[in-house]
């Protein structure tokens, strides 16, 4: 019973997670959370591992549905959005590929994560994959940031010289 009742969890912060997603549609998709919410997942399920408060437990896991589906969201319209016509379903079929494609790897780390250290510390595994592997999206991200500052202030110096 208690394991279905921790799933409902999960089930009512997808749903306040689609709810927020329509609530915001208006403004197009957020580049805050398609690069901080990861993050704050990634958080949540390490936070989850702590916890021996079914309570806290089921809260962890909404929170962590909420923002799943907020991003899964936000990524699918993102690409439909910027991809031209002539490509969208290329696009879409490479990103259903990586996203619904990639299960089997995670749900292999997770169950081995299970295994090997427990239920409770592989939701700490999962969070900790999770940050990871935003490292080089982070890095990637900071790199073009400083590349396009360098660009924007390369015609000052041309000028000033």
């Amino acid at each position: 019973m208690g394991m279905g009742i921790l799933f409902s969890f999960s089930g009512v912060g997808a749903l306040i997670g689609a709810m927020l997603v329509a609530l915001t549609s208006k403004s197009g998709p957020s580049k805050l959370v398609i690069y901080v919410v990861p993050t704050i997942i990634g958080i949540f399920l390490i936070l989850n591992s702590f916890t021996t408060n079914f309570l806290l437990a089921g809260f962890y896991i909404a929170a962590t549905g909420i923002f799943f589906n907020l991003f899964s969201a936000t990524i699918n319209s993102t690409l439909q959005i910027n991809t031209g016509n002539e490509f969208r379903g290329r696009v879409m079929s490479v990103y259903t590929l990586v996203f619904s494609g990639s299960t089997p790897i995670g749900n292999l780390y997770a169950g081995l994560a299970d295994d090997y250290i427990g239920a409770r510390f592989g939701f700490a595994a999962c969070g900790i994959i999770v940050l990871i592997l935003l490292i080089p999206v982070y890095l990637y991200k900071l790199r073009t940031r400083n590349r396009a500052e360098a660009e924007d202030r390369a015609p000052e110096r041309l000028s000033s010289g």
